[in-house]
Protein backbone atom coordinates (compact mmCIF):
# COMPACT_ATOMS: atom_id res chain seq x y z
CA UNK A 1 0.00 0.00 0.00
CA UNK A 2 1.22 3.23 -1.05
CA UNK A 3 0.38 6.12 1.39
CA UNK A 4 0.64 9.36 1.03
CA UNK A 5 3.19 10.49 3.13
CA UNK A 6 5.29 7.70 1.54
CA UNK A 7 4.69 9.54 -1.71
CA UNK A 8 5.73 12.49 0.02
CA UNK A 9 8.93 11.89 1.43
CA UNK A 10 10.13 9.03 -1.09
CA UNK A 11 10.03 11.68 -4.06
CA UNK A 12 10.65 14.79 -1.83
CA UNK A 13 7.30 16.70 -2.96
CA UNK A 14 6.96 20.36 -1.91
CA UNK A 15 4.13 20.80 0.53
CA UNK A 16 2.21 22.76 -2.14
CA UNK A 17 2.44 19.62 -4.47
CA UNK A 18 1.10 17.71 -1.71
CA UNK A 19 -1.82 20.04 -0.93
CA UNK A 20 -2.41 19.32 -4.87
CA UNK A 21 -2.70 15.93 -4.80
CA UNK A 22 -4.55 15.50 -1.68
CA UNK A 23 -7.52 17.95 -3.81
CA UNK A 24 -7.14 15.46 -6.93
CA UNK A 25 -8.19 12.93 -4.90
CA UNK A 26 -10.59 14.42 -1.93
CA UNK A 27 -12.71 15.73 -4.53
CA UNK A 28 -14.75 14.03 -7.28
CA UNK A 29 -13.44 13.51 -10.61
CA UNK A 30 -9.96 15.79 -10.00
CA UNK A 31 -7.79 16.16 -11.98
CA UNK A 32 -4.66 17.90 -11.51
CA UNK A 33 -3.52 20.18 -14.04
CA UNK A 34 0.43 20.85 -15.17
CA UNK A 35 2.29 23.05 -13.11
CA UNK A 36 2.92 25.93 -15.39
CA UNK A 37 -1.00 26.55 -15.69
CA UNK A 38 -2.31 30.13 -14.29
CA UNK A 39 -5.25 30.61 -12.72
CA UNK A 40 -5.59 26.90 -11.19
CA UNK A 41 -4.13 23.26 -9.77
CA UNK A 42 -6.84 21.40 -9.89
CA UNK A 43 -10.31 20.96 -11.99
CA UNK A 44 -13.15 19.04 -10.11
CA UNK A 45 -16.59 18.77 -9.14
CA UNK A 46 -17.95 20.24 -6.22
CA UNK A 47 -21.36 20.52 -5.12
CA UNK A 48 -22.11 18.69 -8.73
CA UNK A 49 -20.45 21.90 -10.57
CA UNK A 50 -17.06 21.93 -12.30
CA UNK A 51 -14.76 23.70 -10.46
CA UNK A 52 -11.27 25.28 -10.80
CA UNK A 53 -9.70 24.70 -7.65
CA UNK A 54 -6.08 27.01 -6.52
CA UNK A 55 -4.19 25.19 -4.05
CA UNK A 56 -2.21 26.98 -1.65
CA UNK A 57 -0.96 24.52 1.44
CA UNK A 58 2.11 25.35 3.63
CA UNK A 59 3.52 24.12 6.61
CA UNK A 60 1.49 25.21 9.54
CA UNK A 61 4.85 26.47 11.57
CA UNK A 62 7.97 26.54 10.35
CA UNK A 63 11.30 27.59 12.15
CA UNK A 64 10.28 31.13 12.02
CA UNK A 65 6.65 30.60 13.42
CA UNK A 66 3.44 29.68 12.70
CA UNK A 67 1.78 30.37 8.83
CA UNK A 68 0.13 33.47 9.50
CA UNK A 69 -0.67 34.22 5.74
CA UNK A 70 -1.39 32.72 2.23
CA UNK A 71 -0.48 34.29 -0.98
CA UNK A 72 -3.12 34.75 -3.74
CA UNK A 73 -2.02 36.53 -6.62
CA UNK A 74 -4.67 38.90 -8.95
CA UNK A 75 -4.27 36.42 -11.79
CA UNK A 76 -5.87 33.97 -9.84
CA UNK A 77 -9.23 35.86 -10.81
CA UNK A 78 -11.09 35.85 -13.97
CA UNK A 79 -12.60 34.17 -16.27
CA UNK A 80 -10.18 31.26 -16.83
CA UNK A 81 -8.88 31.09 -12.90
CA UNK A 82 -10.27 29.58 -10.14
CA UNK A 83 -13.78 29.66 -8.62
CA UNK A 84 -12.46 27.91 -5.18
CA UNK A 85 -9.53 28.43 -3.03
CA UNK A 86 -8.65 25.34 -1.31
CA UNK A 87 -5.73 26.30 1.74
CA UNK A 88 -4.23 23.74 3.43
CA UNK A 89 -1.83 23.58 6.88
CA UNK A 90 0.04 20.73 6.83
CA UNK A 91 1.84 19.12 10.11
CA UNK A 92 5.53 19.97 9.76
CA UNK A 93 6.35 16.62 11.33
CA UNK A 94 3.53 14.55 9.77
CA UNK A 95 2.36 15.44 6.15
CA UNK A 96 -0.05 13.33 6.53
CA UNK A 97 -1.07 15.33 9.55
CA UNK A 98 -4.00 18.13 8.34
CA UNK A 99 -3.71 20.77 10.92
CA UNK A 100 -6.48 22.73 9.10
CA UNK A 101 -8.03 22.98 5.66
CA UNK A 102 -10.65 25.34 4.13
CA UNK A 103 -12.21 25.48 0.88
CA UNK A 104 -13.58 29.63 -0.19
CA UNK A 105 -15.19 30.58 -3.32
CA UNK A 106 -13.46 33.10 -5.52
CA UNK A 107 -15.24 35.60 -4.34
CA UNK A 108 -14.92 34.70 -0.78
CA UNK A 109 -11.47 34.58 -1.57
CA UNK A 110 -10.97 38.19 -3.10
CA UNK A 111 -13.01 39.63 -0.31
CA UNK A 112 -10.24 38.37 2.66
CA UNK A 113 -7.75 39.45 0.48
CA UNK A 114 -8.59 42.86 1.01
CA UNK A 115 -9.92 43.08 4.72
CA UNK A 116 -6.95 43.97 6.04
CA UNK A 117 -4.73 45.89 3.35
CA UNK A 118 -4.91 45.76 -0.62
CA UNK A 119 -2.14 42.70 -0.55
CA UNK A 120 -1.94 39.66 -2.54
CA UNK A 121 -2.09 37.72 0.72
CA UNK A 122 -4.87 36.34 3.14
CA UNK A 123 -4.19 36.67 6.47
CA UNK A 124 -5.10 32.75 8.16
CA UNK A 125 -6.42 34.51 11.35
CA UNK A 126 -9.18 36.19 9.55
CA UNK A 127 -9.65 32.36 7.50
CA UNK A 128 -10.13 31.51 11.51
CA UNK A 129 -12.59 33.86 12.09
CA UNK A 130 -14.56 34.08 8.18
CA UNK A 131 -18.15 33.13 8.31
CA UNK A 132 -19.49 30.76 5.47
CA UNK A 133 -16.38 29.07 4.27
CA UNK A 134 -16.56 25.47 4.57
CA UNK A 135 -13.66 23.78 6.75
CA UNK A 136 -12.86 20.35 4.97
CA UNK A 137 -10.18 18.79 7.05
CA UNK A 138 -11.71 15.94 7.96
CA UNK A 139 -11.95 15.27 4.19
CA UNK A 140 -8.61 16.17 3.53
CA UNK A 141 -7.51 13.73 6.48
CA UNK A 142 -9.69 11.14 5.56
CA UNK A 143 -7.93 11.25 2.00
CA UNK A 144 -4.35 11.58 3.69
CA UNK A 145 -5.07 8.38 5.64
CA UNK A 146 -6.43 6.43 2.30
CA UNK A 147 -4.09 4.76 -0.24
CA UNK A 148 -2.84 6.84 -2.67
CA UNK A 149 -4.56 6.27 -6.45
CA UNK A 150 -2.90 6.77 -9.02
CA UNK A 151 -4.31 8.08 -11.76
CA UNK A 152 -3.04 6.20 -15.11
CA UNK A 153 -4.38 8.47 -17.57
CA UNK A 154 -2.14 11.29 -16.10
Amino acid sequence: MLTHETYFRTYNLSVEQYGEILATQAFPSGRKMASGNRGYDVKACIDGKEARIEVKSKLSTTQTGKATVVHCGKHKFGAKGMTHLLVVLVDPSHPSSIDIAWLLTARQAKDLRRRRTKSQYINVDDLRKAHGIEDVTKLLQRTANASLRLNPKA
